[in-house]
């Protein structure tokens, strides 16, 4: 994470987060000292248990923003779109509740673009299937809001 993002090469006070199955946290401080440490997350945030999840290669959605209620994606290697990763589904879940897609309880608002029925409540398309590698919408479900809430939960009992 360090090398990827430059992050070492800056004279600024940085925090460099890197969240997977473990967490990785750098503060680097103005005159070039770093200081380390790093916990367990769990592996939702790596895709595990994750709808249309995967670890971050080629293909996974590792960026979202959502600007006046329409999504906006990036792709590792600007492939087309496999599936989403750890730091995708981050940004999804955030850039959700921050354009009320979904309420504080993680209920998805049926009126939002982009929220369409599922068999089990709703779901948000993120990449419809005929745009997709697989075929088959790229889309975030319910339970996997549940998995994001329920890791964030077991990782803050941690630290």
């Amino acid at each position: 994470m360090l090398i990827g993002t430059d992050s070492q090469v800056t004279r600024k006070n940085r925090i460099a987060l890197d969240i997977g199955t473990n967490t990785e946290i750098t503060f680097i401080n103005d005159d070039g000292r770093m200081f380390c440490c790093s916990c367990a997350s769990g592996p939702a945030f790596e895709g595990a248990h994750i709808h249309n999840g995967m670890r971050a290669s080629s293909g996974a959605i590792e960026r979202v923003q959502i600007r006046d209620r329409k999504l906006h994606y990036q792709t590792i290697g600007d492939k087309p779109a496999v599936g989403i990763c750890g730091s995708g589904i981050l940004d999804l879940v955030s850039e959700l509740k921050r354009s009320g897609a979904i309420n504080d309880r993680g209920n998805f608002d049926p009126t939002f673009p982009g929220v369409e029925k599922a068999p089990q409540n709703y779901k948000y398309v993120l990449v419809p299937a005929e745009e997709s590698v697989t075929g088959n919408d790229i889309s975030m479900v319910r339970k996997d809001i549940n998995e994001i809430i329920l890791a964030k939960r077991r990782n803050s009992y941690r630290n």
